[in-house]
């Protein structure tokens, strides 16, 4: 059985989030952002967060580690453990597109850490997981549709239209209109 994307990062999340080194960067966190100083390393912190029961404390997190992974790969890492799940849902959906699951799943995580990177958090300083999550499919809405409407075939009778001049004669234009309708039945 091959590992799907989600599997490998909550393998390679394992072994990050008991990293002493990385402890030590989330204390570092704690000066800027006291809000994460109760956690005593990262696992203690995503477990916190994926509690349902405290939207306001979990809110001040993901802002935190927003603001921070503007320019911390660690903080952007960290936060795109905490709407993984919402991320897994999101690949779900899309799991129909005609894409392969593994597509589907890298497309899903790529724009999510885009997301993170660039978050406008002066804009949006509040509900900034559910904002990234739909963010995330948005993006990954368009990445995934956007191609395959492009590449819809007009029908014949659109070419008259394309060629006619810029600002034609209404009643000219009709004619031509009606004429290469008829042409094309």
């Amino acid at each position: 059985m091959a590992m799907t994307l989600f599997t490998k990062l909550d393998e390679e999340w394992a072994w990050l989030a008991r990293s002493k080194r990385n402890a030590e960067t989330l204390h570092g966190w704690a000066e800027a952002h006291p809000v994460l100083s109760p956690f005593t390393d990262l696992h203690d912190l995503i477990e916190f967060v994926q509690r349902r029961n405290q939207a306001v404390a979990n809110d001040r997190v993901h802002v935190a580690l927003v603001d921070l992974a503007a320019s911390d790969q660690l903080a952007a890492r960290t936060m795109l453990c905490a709407v993984q799940p919402g991320l897994v849902a999101i690949a779900m959906q899309y799991r129909t597109a005609g894409d392969s699951q593994d597509d589907v799943a890298s497309a899903v995580v790529a724009a999510a850490v885009e997301r993170i990177r660039t978050y406008p958090l002066h804009r949006r300083p509040a509900r900034v997981a559910p904002n990234v999550l739909l963010d995330t499919r948005q993006i990954v809405s368009r990445t995934l549709f956007r191609p395959r409407v492009e590449e819809v075939e007009l029908p014949p009778w659109s070419a008259a239209l394309a060629e006619s001049s810029p600002e034609p004669d209404p009643a000219a234009e009709l004619a031509e209109l009606l004429e290469a309708a008829c042409r094309s039945g």
